[in-house]
């Protein structure tokens, strides 16, 4: 397994992988399936273009890419000392071989690298009990929760907001 700084080349499998992920578990992502199916491959090569306020990581079995993870430091100067963790998603056939736990390795020492990030949060689903285990395992405390925080159909979703102090 192969677990690297995702660039424009790897757009066309990106975008797969996204679109899989987005139809999987909907419940996981705020962004939808029929949004994101619209955009064109450039929208997705933009997205993965590394710079020094995001990356993306992707985890290969050989040539294809199986999971996903990224990091972007939150845009206003005063907040700018914090990273994001989004798009978290391994595919189904992977899952619960520890590639997730790899990808977030991986997040994490990327993410020291950014000039002055000191804390890196995400948001997890509260059902998610795997993917809390994983992230606190990791150090991540849950610092809120929040109610109702996505909507999927008539069905509501809980969330808890997590930090890492780097």
């Amino acid at each position: 397994m192969d677990i690297r700084v995702l660039n424009r080349n790897d757009a066309e499998q990106y975008k797969q992988i996204r679109l899989t992920a987005l139809q999987a578990c909907p419940e996981s992502f705020a962004q939808s399936f029929d949004n994101e199916l619209s955009q064109p491959l450039g929208y997705f090569a933009n997205k993965i273009t590394p710079s020094n306020q995001s990356f993306i990581i992707g985890a290969f079995n050989g040539l294809t890419l199986v999971g996903t993870a990224g990091v972007s430091r939150q845009d206003y100067l005063k907040r700018s000392h914090k990273g994001m963790i989004s798009g978290f998603y391994v595919n189904k056939p992977f899952q619960s071989n520890g590639i997730g736990k790899r990808l977030l390795e991986r997040i994490i020492d990327e993410a020291k690298q950014l000039n002055d990030l000191s804390q890196l949060q995400l948001v997890v689903i509260s059902e998610n009990i795997s993917a809390i285990k994983l992230y606190q395992k990791y150090g991540f405390e849950t610092f809120a929760f929040e109610r109702d925080a996505l909507r999927l159909g008539q069905k509501s979703y809980d969330a808890k907001h997590m930090v890492l102090f780097l």
